[in-house]
């Protein structure tokens, strides 16, 4: 699957912000059974996952804050 120009363009604003954020390749077939592949390869391309140090919960608040600022609201349904 190609990556998305919505995918390299938000992770170029966080990356302005001072947050370390990549976009990682996913190929059918090749997902490495990740929830972040997984969620990709049925359909799901806009996951984002936060990974910080275990002593790390002020930084990883900012991170959940800068994603949320620019993220309409997402309602779960069923």
């Amino acid at each position: 699957m190609p990556v998305a120009a919505t995918a390299e363009a938000r992770a170029a604003e966080l990356n302005a912000k001072g947050i370390n954020a990549i976009v990682e390749p996913v190929r059918e077939g090749k997902g490495d059974c990740s929830l972040s592949n997984y969620t990709l390869l049925i359909g799901h391309a806009d996951y984002l996952n936060v990974t910080v140090d275990k002593d790390e919960g002020d930084k990883q608040l900012k991170i959940i804050d800068a994603i949320l600022a620019v993220r309409p609201a997402t309602v779960a349904t069923q």
